[in-house]
């Protein structure tokens, strides 16, 4: 099989809160709303590249709250469905190292 690599990048509310669950849960964390990409091919550049993704969508103000709105983006990989990668806003800073980096430690 032909590596194929795609970006997902969906839309998420951090906290939703709702009192009309059956089974009286009031706090829903990390809710999907919507795709704004599915299946965008994904070329990987040389070591040190990065590429940029640039999408527009609108807040449902109507269903959600503005201010806990988060993206999530991850890489699969199309073959396998394996997920090679993932982040959002909320990730914390994380410093790559090489296997030939770690090597020399």
């Amino acid at each position: 099989m032909t590596p194929g690599y795609i970006l997902r990048v969906a839309v998420v509310e951090k906290l939703y809160e709702y009192s009309g669950a059956p089974n009286g849960e009031t706090e829903f964390p990390n809710v999907f709303r919507k795709f704004i990409a599915n299946d965008e091919p994904v070329s990987f550049t040389t070591e040190g590249e990065t590429q940029t993704f640039n999408y527009k969508f609108e807040i449902d103000t109507t269903n959600w709250v503005a201010d806990q709105i988060y993206i999530l983006a991850y890489v699969v990989d199309s073959n396998t469905k394996e997920v090679l990668n993932s982040g959002t806003n909320y990730d914390s800073k994380v410093d790559l190292l090489s296997e030939s980096t770690l090597k020399r430690k």
